[in-house]
């Protein structure tokens, strides 16, 4: 069970969404975004930003190619665009992850979608995907945050990665 305060890193397709934005914890809701780092409860919430803001500061934007459609999720049901090359991904995934155990956060019971098992891909629902052979742009990044009153998740803080040169 999510606890109450636990973070999510994501990537919003599209634009980003304003600090605070929020939505229901259901993924229909949600905007089409790419997992980068799951659910882990911090151990100290400013002190995450600051460091992962840090790594956001030092790290150059990047475009990945929306790959093929593939079913995911413990019942293989769920629709989603796995990203073509996985590996300028899996190293910002990395990254990101070292930040999260740097700060001693506790990682939800999800680790086997981690390192080595780590697939990036772009969610699809209700009608909404991006389409195979599209470009995405990652130069941002979202925490997003788990309320369990409402059961919502809100924006708490998007973090521009430094232009590519």
């Amino acid at each position: 069970m999510l606890q109450d305060g636990a973070l999510l890193v994501v990537h919003m397709a599209g634009k980003s969404l304003a600090d605070g934005s929020g939505f229901e914890r259901h993924r229909d809701t949600w905007p089409l975004h790419i997992t980068l780092v799951p659910w882990f409860m911090p151990k100290n919430e400013n002190s995450m930003i600051s460091t992962i803001n840090k790594l956001c500061d030092d790290y150059s934007t990047f475009s990945v190619e929306i790959g093929t459609v593939k079913l995911f999720g413990p019942n293989h049901d769920v629709e989603v665009n796995v990203l073509a090359d996985q590996k300028e991904i899996r190293a910002f995934h990395d990254a990101l992850l070292n930040c999260v155990i740097e700060q001693e956060a506790q990682l939800a019971d999800e680790q086997h979608w981690i390192r080595g098992q780590y697939e990036a891909h772009i969610t699809r629902h209700d009608g909404r995907a991006a389409a195979e052979g599209d470009m995405q742009r990652i130069d941002n990044i979202s925490l997003v945050k788990y309320e369990s009153q409402g059961n919502t998740c809100r924006v708490l803080k998007t973090l521009e990665l430094q232009a590519s040169s």
